[in-house]
């Protein structure tokens, strides 16, 4: 995924997670980007992952 430019990491990110069927949103520059429809400088992706604490608990990295 190193060869990958921010759009591509994003939309391979979202795939995933489109698949795992959890509710996420991407935040922060890139959904400020999206809002106002004008490119932020960033190399960062934030996204937030919405769970359940039983969720969470089963799906937690060991």
């Amino acid at each position: 995924m190193t060869n990958l430019n921010l759009a591509q990491r994003i939309s391979a990110l979202r795939d995933v997670l489109d698949a795992s069927q959890l509710d996420y949103a991407f935040g922060s520059a890139i959904a400020l980007a999206f809002c106002v429809g004008e490119p932020r400088t960033t190399r960062g992706i934030d996204v937030n992952v919405f769970v359940s604490p039983t969720e969470a608990q089963a799906t937690r990295i060991r």
